[in-house]
């Protein structure tokens, strides 16, 4: 994966999607393989590697991965097989769907995926999992649905007595960092940032909000 060659990432890639064989449910090992593969670029994915992507979701693939790998390599190719699944009563991967159509640009499922999170059910009983898959669209709504947080003094809920909870702009500015290229912010793997740098985030954000470019070469 960290190998500077291109040519040697998509032999990589394509030896991970060829571990899952014609499975079309989720085994161990495909979803080692497949997690394994959020760690790449759109740029290691060859055009062999997305018709073996595209061949899978036709033929009924539910690998959670798939679908979303799909989605960052806005496969628009795959979308009436993606909306066959949601047809599907036995689909338990609905949302991760909606996602992956988010993520290919499709407007629809961009405003429902994020109307469908309550902010304010969402600071009281906090999922940082919930901004990580907003973030994963990449999109211009997901951008603002972010910077949300990002202006805000909203924290997370009191851990200790006489200790306020973390705010929860820390855990935004770490996705905007990851989604918002030349951001003025280095990344911090701790998910550690100072007030100060909350605010740098902020301004730069407010000043910058018409020309931003968002990074969709990552997961």
């Amino acid at each position: 994966i960290g190998s500077q060659d291109i040519q040697t990432r998509r032999k990589l890639v394509n030896a991970m999607l060829r571990a899952c064989g014609d499975i079309a449910i989720d085994s161990y090992a495909c979803t080692q393989s497949t997690e394994n593969l959020k760690n790449f670029n759109r740029q290691d994915f060859d055009e062999a590697a997305k018709k073996n992507i595209i061949q899978r979701l036709k033929h009924g693939n539910r690998l959670k991965n798939i679908i979303l790998i799909a989605g960052m390599l806005e496969l628009t190719e795959a979308e009436q097989s993606l909306r066959a699944l949601l047809n599907d009563k036995n689909c338990d991967l609905k949302w991760e769907i909606h996602l992956s159509l988010a993520r290919m640009g499709f407007k629809e499922d961009i405003t429902n995926c994020i109307k469908s999170i309550n902010i304010n059910e969402l600071i009281n009983d906090f999922d940082y999992n919930k901004l990580v898959q907003i973030s994963y669209i990449k999109s211009k709504e997901s951008i603002d649905f972010l910077n949300r947080f990002l202006q805000s003094e909203d924290r997370l809920p009191q851990i200790k007595e006489n200790v306020q909870g973390q705010k929860i702009a820390i855990r935004a500015l770490h996705l905007l960092i990851q989604d918002i290229k030349d951001f003025p912010i280095h990344i911090n793997e701790a998910v550690a940032y100072s007030d100060k740098e909350i605010e740098l985030a902020r301004c730069w954000m407010k000043k910058n909000k018409k020309n931003l470019i968002i990074n969709k070469e990552i997961f």
